[in-house]
């Protein structure tokens, strides 16, 4: 298989992706639309059938082929393609009017500044680059 540099290098292969994501329909509709798109019930399951070759890549959220690509075992075999697809973020959701809304926000904040949020990153996801979060209403 040739290198994937850029999107368009996924169109006429196999692409793995949860069922129902978003991530999957973007790939379908506005990524690469030549490239078959498999869907499992969970990204595990993308990830074993990228590891035997049913699939030659799995398209998610950043946090989560960043996670598989630097754990020990088999799955160390992988990585990122290094592009991005689409401009998601993560969100912490909560009922209206919860009274944790401002912890977490404070939680948050205090992370951001004292660095503990990037040293987390680090540890946890070292190929994940992304900004801190932003603190929206």
């Amino acid at each position: 298989m040739a290198p994937v540099t850029e999107p368009a290098d996924l169109n006429g292969l196999t692409v793995c992706s949860a069922t129902g994501s978003t991530s999957a329909l973007t790939f379908r509709t506005l990524i690469a639309p030549q490239a078959q798109v498999r869907t499992y019930d969970t990204y595990t399951q993308c990830m074993t059938a990228l590891s035997s070759g049913e699939v030659d890549a799995v398209t998610t959220d950043d946090a989560l082929p960043a996670g598989y690509a630097t754990r020990g075992g088999p799955e160390g075999r992988f990585e990122l393609a290094g592009f991005r697809l689409t401009e998601e973020r993560y969100g912490i959701g909560l009922p209206k009017g919860s009274a944790l809304r401002a912890k977490a926000q404070s939680a948050l904040a205090r992370m951001v500044t004292d660095g503990s949020w990037h040293k987390a990153v680090e540890k946890n996801l070292p190929l994940l680059r992304t900004d801190p979060p932003p603190f929206t209403d």
